[in-house]
């Protein structure tokens, strides 16, 4: 007969300031979702026939590649995994990061209204960034459009070394 939730199970914790060297104990934590993911793979793997509950601790646990689950990484029948985030609902999973440096913009465009020309600002971003969407502290951000505004990207192959903008390269 299987044993009641509460009787046994492997409690595995993360902190956004743990360490991924760490057991994953409330004293000791983890960090990172791929380590913890890790750890309950070992777990399984050990024969283990315990509940695994992970315990998300408050905060924003980022990721710096996308987390996928499969038939490794879940219960067979006599154990169940189960990832809950902190109890007060304050725990996100996000694979965002804050974009630091900022600068204002002083150039004139033709084709910002006026009004609107006092509020553009820029930032440089790493080779390779992709930036789907933006968001400060109420909520999303619209990004700057027009002609003389034109997200651009370089393609990463010396073969394909062209200018991309919105509706495509550049000729």
């Amino acid at each position: 007969m299987r044993a009641s939730y509460k009787e046994k199970m492997k409690n595995l914790y993360v902190s956004t300031i743990g360490s991924d060297s760490n057991p994953g104990t409330i004293e000791k934590p983890l960090k990172t979702m791929a380590a913890t993911q890790n750890k309950v793979r070992e777990l399984i793997k050990s024969g283990n026939d315990e509940d695994i509950i992970v315990h998300l601790g408050e905060g924003t646990h980022r990721l710096s590649r996308p987390i996928r689950f499969g038939p490794e990484d879940g219960g067979n029948g006599n154990f169940t995994v189960t990832y809950q985030g902190d109890e007060n609902g304050k725990t996100t999973i996000s694979s965002g990061y804050l974009l630091d440096g900022w600068q204002k913009c002083e150039e004139t465009m033709f084709d910002v209204p006026e009004k609107l020309r006092d509020s553009i600002w820029f930032i440089d971003l790493p080779a390779g960034t992709k930036v789907n969407s933006l968001y400060g502290k109420n909520g999303s951000i619209s990004r700057a459009r027009g002609e003389s505004i034109k997200p651009l990207r370089t393609a990463m192959t010396e073969k394909e070394k062209k200018i991309y903008g919105p509706d495509g390269p550049y000729k």
